[in-house]
């Protein structure tokens, strides 16, 4: 929903007719409704000022600080930890005369459900300092309370109005780390750093056997994935050939690992030399693509964007709304039951979106027509998820895990009137004249007699929730599952995005 325009109120002010003249800079002369000019300066000054202090009080209230630990808590209990709401302060005392410039840090911090307290006399690891634990947390913030008077003769409370006191430490005011309140739920907020998270990537890109390295994040270079994805065109077409040349393989080979650089450790980098080879590396290359499409929407600047919380506004630069589903709803049971039919990946369902992406309404309107619809799945790369959701990924691509962090999406297919296949026809490259979809008939399909049916936007649309059966009629296809294949884009909208966990 967008945001209510603010109401603007306006001051109406009389006006009327001077006669005489007055004396140039005489404040008397002037009438009581009219100020002088040096005083009407003054207070447009002034009521300027006043707007900047309002504005970044109203900053302030949406703006949460973030804290950050003393290396001492870290190196002592770990990366994990984090300070206990707003209890860490430093504080200074210099005395010239007495060549004293020290400061003093105390903090909270939590691990889980464990609190320690610390305090600590200079910058270093080094320095005096005591470590404490605590079991309750009343306990570990009287501590903290209680030395912080100790040190500065001023309550905790009441330090927005610090005294100085002679011969005791001083507040110092810290910059935090701060940022603006996300709008987003905390499981979505989670799900849009997963998918842009560089390490993600970078696993993505190792697991791929790829250097990153020689191919860091953010320096990928669109004309050099292009350049690749031609070298493993004309290897393709040479495999093909009758009388393929090994020579000519290994030239080629070469090209590309040079274009695309690998890290293969100490072993001898393989001659790209079967077509499962290269349509395996095709694959490899679209993920690339899409890693790239990623990170170019990282790097895109948007002026509008500078007072949103960042992870927000990586979430507006997918031009997509996600609507997390409440996991008691009827909607999240019937898709954790199509889920678990399917394999066991439903028994591990994180969180459902509805998702809304913004270019694909009218594009899928375009086949109203074509009543016959199901709720069918995709699998996918984590590393291509933003691409995809921004509507520009260049596939959907195999699934592959995360940190046993996984993503499927359920997609409804205008499917129409179908064509049965039972072999594999690579002949095919669109649906047959009369026909809308083609579906590979397998051994097994969901069972029909379990099938719902939803309506979503005045179209039926089938969920095969059933678990898979037989099916004797195709029982010598090539095929050992059923798959549906529709040959234009525009017949496919991605309803749902689902993580879940192995």
């Amino acid at each position: 929903m967008p945001p209510k325009k603010r109401g603007s109120s306006k001051i109406k002010t009389k006006s009327g007719t001077k006669t005489g003249r007055k004396k140039r800079g005489n404040v008397n002369d002037l009438s009581d409704d009219e100020p002088p000019p040096k005083l009407v300066k003054e207070e447009s000054f002034r009521t300027k000022l006043q707007n900047i202090i309002d504005e970044e009080e109203e900053k302030e209230k949406n703006i949460s600080k973030t804290f950050k630990p003393d290396p001492l808590l870290v190196s002592t209990y770990g990366d994990n930890i984090a300070i206990h709401e707003d209890y860490s302060t430093m504080l200074n005392q210099t005395n010239i005369g007495n060549n004293n410039n020290k400061f003093y840090v105390i903090q909270i911090g939590k691990e889980k459900s464990k609190l320690y307290f610390i305090h600590k006399m200079g910058s270093s690891e080094s320095g005096l300092h005591k470590c404490e634990s605590f079991a309750k947390v009343e306990d570990a913030i009287n501590q903290f309370k209680k030395k912080f008077k100790e040190k500065t003769k001023n309550e905790w409370e009441k330090r927005e109005n610090f005294v100085p006191s002679k011969g005791k430490y001083t507040l110092i005011e810290i910059c935090q780390e701060s940022h603006l309140t996300s709008k987003l739920d905390p499981r979505t907020q989670l799900m849009i750093k997963l998918i842009f998270n560089d390490d993600m990537f970078r696993d993505q890109m190792e697991n791929m056997n790829l250097d990153v390295r020689k191919m860091p994040l953010g320096k990928l270079s669109k004309s050099q994935i292009l350049k690749g994805l031609n070298i493993l065109l004309e290897l393709e077409k040479e495999i093909k050939k009758t009388n393929k040349s090994n020579a000519k393989m290994v030239e080629l080979s070469s090209q590309f690992y040079t274009f695309i650089p690998h890290n293969f450790g100490r072993k001898t980098p393989p001659v790209i030399c079967t077509e499962d080879v290269v349509d395996k590396k095709k694959e490899m290359m679209m993920t690339l693509t899409d890693i790239e499409i990623a990170q170019s929407l990282l790097k895109k600047d948007d002026q509008a964007e500078e007072n949103m919380n960042p992870i927000d506004a990586q979430y507006k630069k997918l031009e997509c709304d996600l609507e997390r589903i409440d996991n008691n709803s009827e909607e999240f049971k019937t898709i954790l039951e199509y889920a678990t039919a399917c394999n066991d990946a439903g028994k591990n369902i994180l969180d459902i979106w509805k998702v809304n992406r913004h270019s694909e309404g009218k594009r899928f309107a375009l086949h109203d027509d074509i009543s016959f619809r199901k709720l069918l799945w995709h699998g996918t790369n984590v590393a291509v998820v933003a691409a995809i959701l921004k509507d520009v990924g260049f596939h959907y691509g195999a699934f592959e895990e995360e940190k046993d962090i996984g993503f499927m999406f359920l997609t409804e297919v205008a499917l129409g009137k179908m064509k049965f296949i039972t072999n594999v026809d690579w002949s095919l490259t669109s649906a047959p004249d009369g026909y809308d979809s083609i579906v590979a008939r397998g051994h097994t399909e969901p069972d029909p007699k379990k099938d719902k049916k939803w309506t979503i936007e005045d179209h039926e649309v089938i969920i095969p929730v059933g678990k898979p059966i037989l099916q004797k009629k195709f029982k010598e296809s090539q095929f050992t599952q059923s798959e549906y294949l529709v040959y234009k884009e525009s017949q496919a909208r991605i309803r749902y995005i689902i993580k879940f966990s192995r």
